[in-house]
């Protein structure tokens, strides 16, 4: 009697998992194909309205534990008042008036850290200071960084010399006129913004947004 044949155990695993394996490919070619302009454009949105929403929390947050953090330190800043802001992340490089210069964090997401070239109720423009919320990197739908505003009478550099409930944002929200020209949306200055964050979006045509 001839003995009975026996299939290894070995080559039947493999056969399992290349099956497994080809059929996983197979389920995402066939989600990401048949995608639509308007489910990846949902996508998008959502992602950037999360993303701002958590630099918005981080930042109110900042605000609400400022005096705190400067009560906290080796030398307290007794006159410190809630409501201040971190400065932008404006780089690592120095330039002639060492603005961008930024001794204490030099890799990116770090908020401006030094008075030198900052000036008193001067509005800033930068990246999103991530790393000094204590945040992972925020990036919108389209995977670009988002970008911060913060107004010169709420920084926490060179910042007014009076601060509380009334101090004043210095930003302001206009729309395009049918005159060319711009036009305040908004109803009166206590209205105005004490910083803005924002998503860039995607490259327009033309944009070298290349490092």
């Amino acid at each position: 009697m001839r003995p009975r044949s026996r299939t290894r155990g070995p080559d039947r695993g493999f056969a399992l998992i290349a099956l497994l394996a080809l059929l996983a490919a197979g389920v995402l070619y066939f989600v990401v194909t048949s995608l639509s302009p308007q489910v990846l454009d949902a996508y998008r949105t959502r992602k950037t309205q999360e993303s701002l929403a958590t630099a918005r929390d981080a930042l109110v947050g900042y605000a609400l534990q400022y005096r705190d953090q400067q009560l906290a330190q080796t030398t307290p800043v007794l006159d410190a008042m809630y409501g201040h802001l971190p400065m932008p992340d404006l780089g690592e490089t120095t330039n002639k008036n060492g603005l961008l210069a930024n001794a204490k964090c030099t890799i990116e997401g770090c908020a401006k850290q030094n008075n030198s070239g900052t000036a008193a109720d001067t509005t800033y423009i930068g990246r999103f200071p991530w790393r000094t919320l204590g945040l992972e990197p925020l990036r919108d739908g389209y995977g670009e960084c988002l970008w911060y505003v913060v107004s010169g009478s709420h920084k926490d550099l060179e910042n007014a010399a009076t601060m509380n409930w009334d101090t004043l944002g210095q930003l302001n929200v206009v729309i395009a006129t049918s005159a060319n020209s711009l036009a305040s949306v908004l109803a009166s200055p206590h209205d105005q913004p004490v910083a803005v964050i924002f998503s860039p979006g995607p490259p327009l045509p033309g944009q070298d947004r290349s490092p």
